[in-house]
């Protein structure tokens, strides 16, 4: 089954677009390179649902072929320097970031 990998965050001040720009082409450049890495997108939160984001202002989605395929993702080299990154541009602490997998499905 496809996993969805979603992940939100919460940008610092000091962010720059630049840097977001940076993030969002290393994101998709991982597709190919990760094994089992079928898609990746990110970008921020639509206006019309920024009202309910709870200051949650960047995401990303990442479809994984199986959820096998996660700890392969988490741990690979080219994940690293894009983690990395997401914590330059993130407010720091666990109350900045939140990750949520789920398998298409359900039901």
């Amino acid at each position: 089954m496809v996993v969805y990998h979603i992940v939100i965050f919460k940008l610092a001040e000091s962010a720059t677009s630049q840097g977001i720009s940076e993030f969002v082409a290393s994101c998709r450049a991982m597709v190919g390179a990760v094994p089992g890495l079928i898609s990746m997108e990110a970008g921020p939160c639509l206006p019309g649902t920024l009202h309910r984001s709870q200051g949650f202002d960047f995401g990303l989605c990442a479809i994984l072929e199986k959820a096998s395929d996660l700890p392969v993702y988490a741990a690979h080299d080219a994940h690293q320097p894009v983690m990395r990154q997401r914590e330059a541009l993130g407010v720091p602490g666990p109350s900045g970031v939140i990750a949520y997998d789920f398998e298409a499905g359900f039901n």
